[in-house]
């Protein structure tokens, strides 16, 4: 989840369509916040994805209703989802790797 909030506040700030002063605002509460899961868990199950949850609790808690109205802009729910795995999926490869050849799993 801390992954789909660097993505939202990384477009924020390159996009180039939000504000000048609502991109920054939106990168940075990104970088900063902490979303607890259980407080998006309800509405994660009612929509089946967890970005809309997410993105309705980002904007809450960005306490700045000028910068919360362009959260996310131009992005879709899966868009979003995508491009925060990615990272992961570079690190996969070293971490299987990391763990196979580990002594005690041989």
């Amino acid at each position: 989840m801390r992954a789909i909030l660097l993505v939202t506040g990384a477009l924020a700030k390159v996009q180039g369509v939000i504000p000048e002063l609502s991109a920054p605002a939106i990168h940075r509460a990104s970088l900063e916040n902490r979303i607890e899961p259980k407080a998006r868990a309800k509405a994660t199950s009612h929509n089946g994805v967890s970005v809309p949850a997410l993105i309705d609790r980002f904007r809450a808690e960005l306490q700045a209703p000028k910068p919360a109205q362009y959260v996310p802009w131009g992005a879709t729910s899966q868009y979003t989802i995508d491009t925060a795995l990615v990272p992961h999926l570079r690190q996969a490869p070293a971490d299987a790797l990391a763990f196979a050849t580990r002594a005690d799993h041989i």
